[in-house]
């Protein structure tokens, strides 16, 4: 993708650990939601393509969005579009968008983003419906697309369209006539058709399928193929994978939250990590483990579990998670060069400041800690090598906010707020405070900043 913007969050502490000796605070990655707050059409976000350009394209069920990392373009019916309901969107190797519809068929908007091209029955009678679930490209050039009833199409390089559909006398044939997912073996363009009947590939001359006793049921909800050529498939409810050598099994993980088998694979990204979709929410496997992956949701002001459509890899790392309640969900390329800790409401266990106005070195604990203190006017204590904070000293200042903060050689933390000192002793929670209110042992008026920082 293009480089993205830097945006201002609201509720959130970014801090690089490498500058505090030792710090070996776990990875935590905390996707960012972008919603319709955000300028996004809709919440409920279908599927995600990127051209070569780095555009980002973001098929929702109320127009078709471009996104720049700053901002959205969207196509709806004034715009060239005659569904605002898009289902499914591909970026083929021509740099062609293709966008599928609820109830318009499929449109092709051309390399230069002038002009939609539309495929649907009342111009196409090869085509037995207008309600295109699924859109991939092979690397012959045909572009295949699959309908919510009607089967599977293909549409060949020089134009022509051919359909495939279910037939119950022949097991060659497509297993249904719903196509919910396709996906292309990056290895050699073998095509993967998942239908409400099953999963299977298209050999050049028929469909070869998986056996639905192996599945356990036929309902597809997402499927995905990795670098080596294993397929992950969601199949309600339940996740399995077909390896590349034939075998098929459960997933091999558990949701580390609530222990049951995760639903299914989303993305393997590259560097060689995976992404789950789980009952709880979200997980990563990475380092031979498995660990959750929390989602706090800036418009519900809340932990959320999206119902996830799809994810996506982008030109330079970033990482897409697309959900069909909750928005759209991203990671930076450079999420991992960072330790973010973010204020979330109900949570004891994350910073209680959400805007960070100091930070000092800390004696306490291991000696490596950290004292911050910021506009919730607590004042708090990070542990780096766990990432824990402890909540020290609430409303030191009353309901002022606490501007500054500093450890002095005996250990005793100096708090600074507008005409107000406090004085913390960690050991005894002891508190001491002077106002400037012209006595004879008064503060100085004013506000308390870090040293270096002027009003």
């Amino acid at each position: 993708m293009r480089r993205w913007a830097m945006h201002s969050w609201l509720c959130l502490l970014g801090l690089m650990l490498s500058g505090v000796a030792g710090a070996t605070v776990p990875l935590l990655p905390q996707p960012r939601q972008i919603s319709v707050f955000d300028g996004l059409p809709s919440n409920r976000v279908n599927a995600i393509a990127e051209d070569r350009r780095g555009y980002l394209w973001i098929a929702t069920r109320d127009g078709l969005a471009r996104y720049d990392g700053v901002g959205f373009r969207v196509w709806r019916t004034g715009e060239g579009l005659r569904d605002d309901f898009v289902w499914s969107v591909h970026v083929d190797a021509a740099d062609r968008v293709w966008i599928g519809t609820s109830k318009a068929g499929l449109a092709m908007l051309d390399g230069d983003r002038d002009r939609f091209t539309w495929h649907d029955r009342a111009t196409w009678p090869e085509m037995a419906s207008d309600d295109i679930w699924s859109i991939a490209s092979t690397p012959d050039g045909a572009v295949w697309f699959g309908t919510s009833h009607g089967g599977l199409h293909r549409l060949s390089a020089d134009g022509r369209m051919h359909r495939y559909g279910h037939d119950p006398a022949d097991p060659r044939s497509l297993p249904s006539d719903g196509v919910s997912h396709l996906v292309v073996d990056p290895r050699d363009g073998t095509l993967w058709v998942g239908t409400k009947g099953g999963v299977a590939r298209w050999t050049g001359d028929g469909f070869e399928r998986l056996p639905i006793e192996r599945l356990g049921t036929a309902m597809v909800d997402g499927m995905t193929i990795d670098a080596a050529g294993s397929l992950w498939m969601g199949i309600h409810g339940a996740g399995m994978v077909r390896h590349a050598d034939g075998r098929i099994e459960q997933l091999p993980w558990i949701d580390p939250l609530l222990g049951d088998r995760a639903l299914s694979m989303m993305l393997e990204d590259s560097r060689g990590a995976r992404w789950l979709d789980t009952r709880s929410g979200m997980a990563w496997v990475h380092d031979g483990r498995v660990d959750d992956v929390p989602l706090y949701s800036t418009t519900s002001r809340g932990m959320v579990r999206p119902a996830w459509s799809s994810a996506y890899e982008d030109q330079e790392g970033g990482l897409w998670f697309a959900s069909a309640d909750a928005g759209l969900w991203h990671l930076p390329a450079n999420w991992r060069n960072f330790t973010v800790l973010q204020r979330r409401i109900g949570d004891a266990g994350s910073p209680a400041n959400a805007f960070v106005y100091g930070a000092a070195p800390s004696s306490a604990g291991s000696g490596r800690g950290l004292w911050l203190v910021g506009s919730g006017g607590v004042l708090d204590h990070l542990d780096p090598e766990s990432g824990a904070v402890e909540h020290r000293l609430s409303a030191a200042c009353g309901a002022l906010f606490i501007t500054g903060v500093i450890e002095a050689r005996d250990g005793g933390v100096w708090l600074g707020c507008q005409d107000q000192l406090v004085r913390f002793e960690p050991a005894s929670g002891r508190v001491r405070r002077w106002l400037a209110d012209g006595s004879a042992d008064a503060a100085p008026p004013g506000a308390y900043l870090p040293a270096g920082r002027t009003p």
